[in-house]
């Protein structure tokens, strides 16, 4: 069976992860891959990463941890459903992956440090990540 590869571009709002991941598909398509790109989530650690303000979600985080459960099971339905079937047949490029949204509930206090560990080993590992910062 022919490999398929995931690549990843995860890190800070700006700081090229769009440019990155699609200078890649692009390279990919030129050399004969067939490649899907996905922006994987809208997940980041900044101001607005909850569609709220920073206090807000500091203040609220408390609540937030009880849906923590969900977003993990959210993430791996959004794998199994989508970037997996994607897989089978193509390479796949992502702007942004799950670890984005780990890092942004670390960020907040939302999820502790060993948490955090258990979810990314439950996560299915790309072939390649690249952790960008500005």
């Amino acid at each position: 069976m022919k490999k398929h590869l995931h690549i990843v571009f995860c890190g800070m709002d700006g700081s090229g992860k769009t440019t990155l991941a699609k200078f890649v598909n692009d390279w990919l398509k030129r050399h004969g891959r067939s490649v899907v790109f996905v922006h994987g989530h809208g997940y980041t650690v900044s101001q607005t990463s909850f569609g709220a303000s920073e206090s807000f979600v500091r203040r609220f985080r408390w609540l937030i941890g009880f849906l923590v459960p969900l977003a993990y099971f959210d993430n791996l339905l959004t794998y199994l459903l989508t970037y997996r079937s994607i897989l089978k047949r193509r390479d796949l490029v992502s702007d942004r992956y799950f670890y984005d949204k780990v890092v942004r509930l670390m960020f907040y206090g939302i999820v502790s440090l060993k948490a955090a560990r258990m979810f990314l080993r439950l996560l299915p590992k790309p072939d390649a990540v690249f952790f960008l910062d500005t």
